[in-house]
């Protein structure tokens, strides 16, 4: 997974990684329910 790559390099930090995963995942819902 990309965002394990840049977090594994220190890029992202744990808090960035839950912020990217709850933006992903209500993005996925929006995609979803607009079908």
């Amino acid at each position: 997974m990309f965002a394990r790559s840049l977090m594994n390099s220190g890029l992202l930090t744990s808090k960035d990684m839950s912020l990217l995963s709850l933006l992903t995942a209500s993005i996925r819902y929006l995609l979803e329910t607009s079908v």
